[in-house]
């Protein structure tokens, strides 16, 4: 017998002999495993004494889908006592579909004078049970109850559900439809708005016919609804349509009609036709030029090689009074379809806006990039690039920057090579790492001819290679300062540095932030770190500090609140100091930007200004930086200087705030390299839940390298690091108190390939159930068999009805049938 049919008895049993928890429990599971043996005792316990066994019972009927099914359905909805279960019914009928379903629930469109049913403080179930069915007789498309829905429609009991039946007519399909346009003429305006409304839940040619004539309706109502549900089908005339239906007496008819145009962009730009664009771009109206110029640049994005043939000039024309418009949409649309062109004119419109304060700011942004776009590395573009990043708006500073980023990406690639007069010209890679580096650009006066642009500040923050290996912790797991480390004799290698890394995490960063001297320039910033960590340097209104007192005054056992307290209103004070921004705030916000956006330029020179900026006072510099070199290791792990940032990056591991620590420890990862292992273990008892999760993923990122996976033999830095190592650490955390942590122990088993059965099944069955569907997954893709028996044994041998439901659960969750 398989370990399926196992389960399925064992379910069943539960089913007989259970509490109301279980039966419902199994009921639920027996629906999703799809086993004829269930059907007889899910059919008794239609009849069970508890309501919610009963309605499960039903739910659990109709998944399987058979002939004896329907029939206990069937039995439910007319003979059982309470409605929910004869709801159930109609449910599960709804979900076996068929004739003979339709042909029961056609039966409940007027009431059966066999059906029981109970009337509540004057409200009749029958009309629940009646609205349910013509949902239920729409959704399977049943053509058959086509004559009784219409004749439904047209009687004074059908006037509350008539939106649900002119739904279930239109889904349907040719005979529900048809029973529509008979009564189209003699429809009051409300029910034709309403058929309208439905006939967008169609694109046959039927619907879109009686689209058409209700178009023609007096009623301005009926016209807009059927202009809001033609952008909503797939007639193949819709767009000359709606262009017409700009012409209608009425405004709203108006305004629907350019709210379909705009939903129509994506789908009816490949087929405009050229005159119907020029009628468009021609229009009075900027709306219509919006809807126009959307169309234009859909059209393009599909078909790429379009732009490649040039714009005509009437287009061009267009572009020019659009980029000079007052109105700032048509603006924007016209800077987005400006990428494709490289024509002078176009391009003086655009630093014409970038230069303006008074241009919108959407319509700055969508410029830039625009000027990005067209690879030109001239001097009016490089200085135009340079102003905009320095923007009192982040978020032209962060599109600035990168344009700059994708001028080099494409100078890189060939594209776009200054002349040989235009050599000396400064590349945007320098103006990069000159935002990066906080520093003033100084720009050449005749661009043509200086040789030198970079200022040598811009170069030279970053350190040498061996500078930046003794950028770590010495034997003793102390900070290392630059000056104690150039004075060294011989540059100690990675492995050293970071062998000395111990497995002892430090618990409270504001320990070390009292006993750290002060003798260097690295340990000053790596106090002011760990004090932005633990907030004591933080200055807080006299708001915040009430509001802390009154907290701190409360009884130890709100202890935890007042933790969270602490926590917010330091960060809310954060939150406002970083809206007040100065020019110097904003060098340094154009600072950690930078390290953003050079985290896609994979250049030696960027890893090694990127791993200077570790050791920066800025902490978000310190947390980008990290981010950036993660960046690039993961898109080019063969970039050359990386190694050089695993002294620093475990450095940050241990002292930095929790962002950072993140940041650093997930860089880990990405960089793949085994002499990571010991400080990623350290991670593992990190204060910071997030920290903990991501050391996980890191390490089994590690040991799961791309020909870096640690093999039987090898040792990584420490002999005793082995590859079981990793391993063994990870299931040491299976009583993190953070759900979590836990949850990621899991995920690394499993990708791992590594069963530990009993963990599993004891995170699984954990109560509260959070990490149940984790370790069903797991047992699912490990080892299913041998899991099944052990979740039988824990139904039949627990007392614990807790235990009993989450067994249940996670053998659904192992033998579930997936319906495509």
């Amino acid at each position: 017998m398989t370990s399926k049919n196992l389960a399925v008895d064992a379910l069943i049993a539960q089913l007989e002999n259970g509490d109301e928890v279980d039966r419902c429990y199994a009921a639920q599971a027996l629906g999703s495993f799809q086993d004829v043996r269930a059907l007889e005792p899910l059919y008794r316990h239609l009849q069970d004494e508890d309501l919610d066994v009963c309605i499960d019972s039903a739910t659990a009927l109709g998944s399987i889908r058979s002939e004896d099914a329907e029939q206990g359905l069937i039995d439910a909805l007319f003979y059982h006592s309470e409605v929910d279960v004869k709801q159930a019914a109609i449910n599960g009928l709804s979900t076996c579909g068929g004739s003979r379903a339709a042909a029961t629930l056609l039966q409940l469109l007027e009431r059966p004078e066999d059906l029981q049913l109970n009337q509540t403080e004057g409200w009749d179930d029958w009309w629940d049970l009646q609205r349910q069915a013509v949902k239920a007789l729409g959704e399977n498309a049943a053509a058959e109850a086509a004559p009784a829905l219409a004749s439904l429609l047209d009687s004074d009991e059908g006037q509350d559900i008539e939106s649900e039946t002119l739904k279930a007519l239109v889904q349907i399909g040719v005979a529900g439809i048809a029973q529509l346009s008979q009564r189209v003429d003699t429809a009051p305006p409300r029910r034709l708005r309403r058929i309208a409304t439905a006939l967008a839940q169609s694109s046959s040619a039927e619907a879109a016919a009686l689209l058409a004539t209700l178009r023609g309706n007096t009623d301005v109502h009926v016209r807009a609804a059927a202009t809001d549900s033609l952008a909503l089908g797939s007639d193949p005339q819709r767009l000359s349509t709606l262009v017409g239906l700009l012409n209608d007496p009425s405004p709203e008819v108006q305004n629907s009609a350019l709210k379909g145009l705009d939903k129509l962009k994506p789908s009816a730009s490949d087929g405009l036709d050229d005159g119907l664009l020029q009628q468009l771009l021609d229009s009075p109206d900027s709306r219509v030029r919006c809807a126009a110029l959307g169309m234009v640049s859909q059209r393009l994005v599909s078909s790429p090689g379009l732009a490649d043939q040039g714009f005509p000039e009437d287009l061009l024309d267009h572009l020019q009074s659009g980029l000079r418009s007052n109105n700032a949409e048509e603006q924007r649309l016209c800077c987005e379809l400006a990428t494709n062109t490289d024509q002078a004119s176009i391009r003086d419109c655009l630093f014409d806006l970038l230069q303006d304060p008074e241009t919108a700011v959407q319509v700055r942004r969508q410029a830039i990039q625009s000027i990005g776009s067209h690879g030109l590395s001239d001097i009016a573009t490089l200085e135009a690039l340079w102003n905009s990043s320095k923007d009192v708006d982040g978020a032209l500073r962060h599109v600035s920057l990168q344009a700059l980023q994708a001028l080099q990406s494409q100078g890189e690639a060939g594209a776009a090579r200054p002349s040989e007069s235009e050599s000396n010209l400064p590349t945007p890679m320098a103006l990069l790492l000159s935002a990066l580096s906080g520093t003033a650009f100084e720009w050449p006066e005749d661009a043509q001819t200086d040789a030198d642009v970079c200022t040598d500040e811009v170069v030279t923050r970053s350190l040498d290679p061996q500078q930046i290996a003794l950028v770590a912790v010495d034997e003793q797991g102390d900070l290392v300062a630059p000056a104690a480390a150039l004075s060294a004799p011989t540059a100690p290698t990675i492995e050293q540095i970071l062998a000395s890394v111990s497995d002892a995490y430090p618990a409270v960063q504001d320990d070390a932030a009292e006993t750290l001297n002060i003798g260097s320039t690295l340990e000053s910033i790596s106090r002011s770190h760990i004090e932005a960590t633990v907030g004591v340097s933080q200055v807080l209104s006299s708001d915040s500090e009430r509001i802390l007192g009154l907290v701190d005054a409360m009884p130890q056992e709100f202890d935890e609140f007042a933790q969270v307290v602490h926590t917010n209103a330091r960060s809310g004070e954060r939150m406002i100091l970083e809206k007040r921004r100065k020019p110097e705030e904003i060098d340094a916000d154009r600072r950690i930007l930078a390290a953003r956006v050079l985290g896609d330029c994979a250049q030696p020179e960027v890893v090694a200004a990127l791993i200077g900026c570790l050791m920066d006072e800025d902490a978000s510099l310190r947390r980008e930086a990290a981010d950036s070199l993660g960046r690039l290791a993961a898109s080019h792990p063969e970039l050359s200087g990386l190694e050089n940032s695993l002294g620093p990056i475990a450095t940050q591991l241990r002292a930095g705030n929790e962002e950072i620590r993140m940041a650093c420890a997930r860089t880990l990862g990405a960089l793949q390299h085994k002499a990571a292992i010991p400080a990623l273990l350290a991670a593992l008892d990190d204060p910071d839940t997030l920290v903990r999760i991501q050391a996980i993923r890191s390490l089994t990122a590690i040991a799961l390298g791309r020909g870096k996976a640690l093999s039987a033999a090898d040792h990584v830095v420490l002999s005793e690091v082995t590859p079981d190592r990793i391993t063994r650490a990870i299931l040491d955390c299976q009583a993190d108190p953070e759900i979590g942590v836990r949850k990621a122990v899991i995920d690394a088993l499993v990708a791992l390939r590594s069963l530990d059965l009993e963990l599993l099944l004891k995170l699984g069955l954990e109560e509260g159930g959070a990490l149940t569907p984790a370790a069903g997954q797991a047992l699912k893709d490990l080892a299913p068999d041998v899991a099944t028996e052990k979740l039988i044994a824990a139904l039949a041998g627990n007392n614990n009805s807790a235990i009993r439901r989450l067994a249940m659960q996670m053998l659904q969750q192992i033998h579930t049938v997936r319906v495509a």
